[in-house]
């Protein structure tokens, strides 16, 4: 796997969200802090299908218990490079 930023990964993690919730990332702002079933609008079924596009993407397996991290755009980043620099992915580069 590619070696990729945070910047990377927070990118391609917004293009996700956007796609997955029909987001107009010029109509809408979407920041670190943006709640994924608040503002933007994701209900559970929204937040296992970006879950899926995430693993597409970054071929990375997101167990259960790591959706209560998926609060918020910037946790779903903090998770995802967590993942990336773990022992079995070493895709992450700061």
């Amino acid at each position: 796997m590619e070696k990729l930023t945070r910047g990377q990964i927070k990118e391609a993690v917004v293009n996700i969200i956007a796609e997955q919730l029909e987001l107009d990332p010029d109509r809408h702002t979407i920041d670190e802090d943006s709640p994924l079933q608040g503002n933007l609008g994701a209900d559970s079924l929204d937040v296992i299908n970006i879950v899926i596009a995430l693993e597409d993407r970054f071929g990375l397996t997101i167990e259960d218990e790591l959706l209560q991290n998926f609060s918020s755009l910037g946790k779903v980043v903090d998770t995802v490079v967590t993942m990336m620099a773990g022992p079995q992915q070493k895709g992450y580069s700061t």
